[in-house]
């Protein structure tokens, strides 16, 4: 995360809500570029296929790791 600049994503994963559901987790780097004040997004999914995705589309425009296993 040290080489990411304020304000941008930094990871993008799926997570499994149970009963079938899903959501989608996206960090962002703290506006301002304190570890303290970072955001977390959550996209809420229809199932977890549908969230892995949409998790693997912001990595990719993001240029993040492809592997959604390995948290950023």
């Amino acid at each position: 995360m040290s080489n990411s600049k304020p304000g941008e994503v930094i990871a993008a994963y799926a997570e499994d809500t149970g009963a079938g559901n899903g959501h989608v987790e996206i960090w962002c780097q703290s506006p301002t570029g304190d570890q303290s004040d970072s955001q977390i997004f959550r996209l809420e999914c229809t199932d977890l296929d549908q969230a892995r995705f949409i998790a693997y589309q912001w990595r990719a425009v993001w240029g993040l790791n492809k592997d959604e296993n390995q948290h950023e």
